[in-house]
């Protein structure tokens, strides 16, 4: 055995064995020489059970941060995915002032085109956030219910949103506002692209220490086939990152109704 290759300890242990076992083997031993071999296998074992433990926490400790970098590198595409859509809702909005120009209604035009220069900043604000995890900047600056309205003006000229929400919303969790904001983005972006909805409604209850949210529309619904792979999985992982139930209802001749309940301790 190479000694220079193990443990201080356990290479005093192993020299003392060979000594003993010298001992043995030229008769020369007592009581006292078995007391002490069984003392120093005593010691190798304790010795390789700490080492064993010691590997196990590194190896622990390296998934960690293994995981650690995964969830992050995760929730950078999950933000830029975010700003994605934002400049998709812009991209609605171009579109609809392009419409208005070509009727000759420059008052609309001229309307959106305000709130478009607002989004914008916001868009900006946003992409330069990123990087450092923070609420998008409406959410922060507008508030939850007047930003998620705000979003949904950037679809006035596909969709008509209602709404039923408490008069007075109380304090969210961060990890529930931002999901509630980005799930109901991802429900307006999801009904903008069904070519026949005119309208949806977003409702929004506080039930004991549950948030219930339900987004419907009149658009054709998806045939749960089809549903694969479109937004619909965003929505459902995140509400299964904080804990919450989402129910999705996929009808061909009603539209789309989306069920969704968040924990409000998350």
């Amino acid at each position: 055995m190479n000694h220079d290759q193990i443990s201080p300890v356990l290479k005093t242990a192993f020299l003392n064995l060979e000594r003993l076992f010298s001992q043995l083997e030229s008769k020369q031993w007592t009581e006292k020489t078995l007391s002490e071999i069984n003392a120093h296998f005593a010691t190798i074992k304790e010795e390789e059970i700490r080492n064993t433990t010691l590997f196990e926490a590194l190896e622990q400790s390296r998934k960690q941060i293994v995981a650690t970098h995964n969830n992050e590198r995760h929730a950078l595409g999950r933000s830029l995915y975010d700003v994605a859509n934002q400049l998709t809702g812009i991209g609605y909005s171009l579109s609809a002032i392009q419409s208005y120009l070509s009727q000759g209604n420059l008052h609309k035009a001229d309307e959106l085109t305000s709130r478009l220069i607002t989004d914008l900043s916001f868009a900006r604000e946003n992409t330069r956030r990123v990087a450092h995890n923070l609420y998008p900047a409406d959410l922060e600056q507008m508030g939850l219910i007047a930003a998620l309205q705000a979003n949904a003006r950037n679809y006035d000229n596909q969709f008509h949103v209602s709404w039923s929400i408490p008069d007075q919303m109380p304090g969210l969790p961060p990890s529930v506002e931002m999901t509630l904001y980005y799930l109901v983005s991802e429900a307006f972006e999801n009904i903008a692209c069904h070519p026949n909805a005119r309208s949806g409604r977003v409702q929004i209850d506080l039930k004991g220490h549950m948030l219930h949210l339900e987004i419907t529309d009149d658009g054709h619904g998806l045939s749960q086939d089809e549903a694969i792979g479109t937004r619909l999985w965003a929505i459902h992982e995140r509400v299964e990152e904080i804990g919450g139930t989402c129910g999705i209802t996929l009808d061909t001749s009603v539209g789309t109704s989306i069920i969704i309940n968040l924990p409000l301790q998350s």
